[in-house]
């Protein structure tokens, strides 16, 4: 027939060991891929601090800011606060890492922002100064004193 069955239509009863082996595996899978998840969140809940520390002293404006904006949702949304903030603790040892990054890239782009603005200010300074010298309203005129005759 057209095999109909899960396994595929071998009738010989090989695909229920197969089948349940293939559970097994997959089981065993799992458990090391949980087992791994476990260790790794482990040692980053003793990092945790150490990002942190960085976070605030490479911007110190940029965590409070998190917290204010927590403490906002809260006062709004007592429920979406809650379950917010329950969120960041068990995701901290994730998250203060790329809070860390986040922090290092905005302090990259601020200085950036910094360097260009100077550099701007620097060009548009030459340039009213290029502008002032060839001002024609600046440029003094010695004019000669003509005397009018009145009596025509």
């Amino acid at each position: 027939m057209y095999g109909g069955q899960l396994g595929g239509g071998n009738q010989s009863g090989g695909s229920a060991w197969r089948g349940l082996l293939s559970l097994v595996a997959f089981g065993v899978i799992v458990y090391f891929a949980v087992f791994a998840f476990a260790f790794i969140y482990r040692w980053l809940w003793y990092a945790v601090p150490v990002f942190l520390i960085a976070t605030v002293l490479v911007d110190r404006k940029f965590l409070f800011a998190l917290a204010s904006r927590l403490g906002r949702l809260t006062s709004r949304n007592l429920v979406a606060g809650v379950l917010a903030g329950i969120f960041i603790v068990f995701s901290l040892p994730f998250l203060a890492p790329i809070l860390l990054l986040i922090a290092l890239f905005t302090r990259n782009i601020k200085k950036r922002v910094v360097k260009q603005s100077e550099e701007m200010n620097a060009m548009y300074d030459m340039f009213q100064q290029r502008h002032r010298q060839n001002d024609p309203q600046e440029i003094e005129i010695e004019y000669e004193e003509v005397s009018s005759k009145k009596g025509r």
